[in-house]
């Protein structure tokens, strides 16, 4: 997302479905056109050009066209804590919000400045966006120990990285190989 802000102003030339269930839009800036490839549940990439295959299109892909093109992305944010990203266009006074949600389950919603759900892969349309219930933010080590200390002492410690600290089952899984600790241990049995 540092990436995505550095290279501003970009406008949205057109949008695409990926041949791996992507949604690809593409993005001319100054000196260059790159495809912001978007994985709902998975993955963001902004890549260093742009996609020459492309997918099926689709009645989502085809809104996306429709409201994007010709838009300006105006800024490109992680929402604190959280793995969403919030990307936020704007055309002729118009302000348009798109939500890339990469964590299991997640999905691709466009709101209006309202928040209003425009389009999604999962959610009904005309319907205020819900913001999914926000983790606490681990900082340090002292808010990890306090967070891993509130968490039943019966959950596996590997869950609770994964589900509590929001690190995800990936990200988890690598802590606890470098820090040799058995992700099935129970969170009672640390020291």
């Amino acid at each position: 997302l540092r990436e995505i802000s550095a290279s501003q102003p970009r406008y949205v030339s057109q949008a695409y479905r990926g041949v791996d269930s992507s949604y690809i839009i593409r993005l001319k800036g100054t000196e260059d056109v790159r495809d912001l490839k978007m994985i709902p549940s998975k993955a963001i990439f902004l890549a260093p050009g742009v996609y020459q295959v492309h997918g099926q299109l689709d009645d989502l892909t085809s809104s996306l066209r429709r409201y994007l093109k010709g838009c300006v992305l105006k800024s490109a944010e992680q929402v604190t804590g959280e793995r969403i990203a919030r990307l936020r266009f704007e055309r002729g006074g118009v302000v348009y919000g798109l939500i890339i949600e990469v964590f299991p389950g997640g999905g691709l919603n466009l709101l209006d400045e309202r928040g209003v759900v425009l389009l999604s892969t999962g959610l009904r349309r005309g319907e205020p966006y819900a913001w999914p219930a926000r983790k606490a933010t681990v900082s340090g080590r002292e808010d990890a120990l306090a967070l891993l200390s509130s968490v039943d002492g019966k959950i596996k410690v590997g869950v609770a990285l994964a589900r509590e600290l929001g690190l995800g089952t990936k990200y988890s899984n690598e802590v606890l190989a470098r820090t040799g600790v058995n992700p099935s241990k129970k969170v009672a049995e640390l020291d």
